[in-house]
């Protein structure tokens, strides 16, 4: 399951890029047909337009750079810099000055 975990890692730069490119547009190649699909059911409820576009965002802008993650380095959360540990006094200041 591991084979591709690290596989881009001694890539360039610009191959990085257009590796998150592609990842991207597949994301997107994927997702619109189930937005597309769940609009059609009823135009006029808000509802389901929500939960397309939380769908459409949670695909563009969070699953490519765990792809990315995953295919440039063997540790993801350290390539992501998401090793750290919660401030919860960060935290506290974000819903304060939300």
């Amino acid at each position: 399951m591991n084979n591709l975990q690290g596989a881009f890692k001694r890539s360039g730069v610009f191959a990085k890029l257009f590796l998150l490119l592609a990842i991207t547009l597949f994301f997107i190649l994927i997702i619109s047909p189930i937005i597309a699909i769940l609009s059609m059911q009823n135009p006029n409820d808000i509802g389901w337009m929500k939960i397309s576009q939380l769908i459409l965002s949670i695909g563009l802008f969070v699953f490519p750079p765990i792809v990315l993650a995953y295919l440039c380095s063997d540790k993801t959360l350290e390539f992501l810099n998401l090793e750290k540990k919660i401030n919860w006094v960060d935290v506290l200041f974000v819903f304060i000055f939300m």
